[in-house]
This record gives structure tokens, sequence and C-alpha cells, in this order.
């Protein structure tokens, strides 16, 4: 079951850089696509903000799990994206977001060919 937020905009925009699309699961993947893009996980300068590592289901990294997939464990995907080092955990137990894991996001432009044979761009 998934858990789907309206997204605040906000100043600028995030995407995961090319190293986390090509380490990381499709859920954890999406797991990090929350975390930068939502405002609740982002700091008032805009950066993914340092989140409880374990037990802070209101505002920790298992809100961040919990509301990307209730079926996720929070476990698991701290320790897939720890092992491959996408996060660093602190000393005080919270877990930073490396800033090599996202980049400004850019409008990605697509030409395909519409129903009339005429050639078409779409901006995402």
């Amino acid at each position: 079951m998934k858990h789907l937020e309206v997204c605040s905009q906000t100043k600028f925009h995030w995407q995961p850089a090319e190293l986390v699309n090509a380490l990381l699961s499709r859920p954890c993947r999406n797991v990090i696509r929350h975390w930068i893009r939502h405002e609740h996980f982002l700091g008032a300068d805009n950066e993914p903000r340092l989140l409880r590592a374990y037990g802070d289901k209101e505002n920790g990294f298992d809100r961040l799990v919990y509301q990307c997939d209730s079926l996720l464990s929070p476990a698991v995907v701290r320790n897939e994206l720890l092992r491959k080092g996408v996060v660093e955990l602190t000393e005080d137990d919270r877990i930073m977001l490396r800033r090599s894991a996202y980049v400004p996001e850019q409008a990605v432009v697509h030409l395909f060919h519409g129903a009339d044979g005429a050639r078409h761009a779409r901006a995402y």
C-alpha cells in the first residue's frame, strides 16, 4: 500500500544523482526521491534534513520510509543506504543524506511522435 502526499512547492527541486540510480534498489531510490522532494523532509535551506535513525515515527527515518511504502522495513532500507554509502550515520544517531546523492533537477525533454505523425517535445 503506497502513501501519497502532495508535495509543497520549494525554491529548488532535487533529483537523485545517477550513481544513486545505478546503485540502489527501486524501493531505496523511491525513499531518496521522497526525502529530497517533500517539504517535511527539507530544511529551511531546502537541503534534506538529518533524520533520527531509529524509532521516531513522527519525524524520523521510519516516517520517511513508511510514507513511501508502508510495507517497507525501515531497517532494511537503512542498511542498504548505509552499506552503499548513500547516507551516513552521525554520532548522535541521525541519518544524513550525502550531498553526492542528489543534484539540482533539470527539465528533461522527450521527443515523441504524436498520433498525427508530427514530432512533439514534452518537458518533465
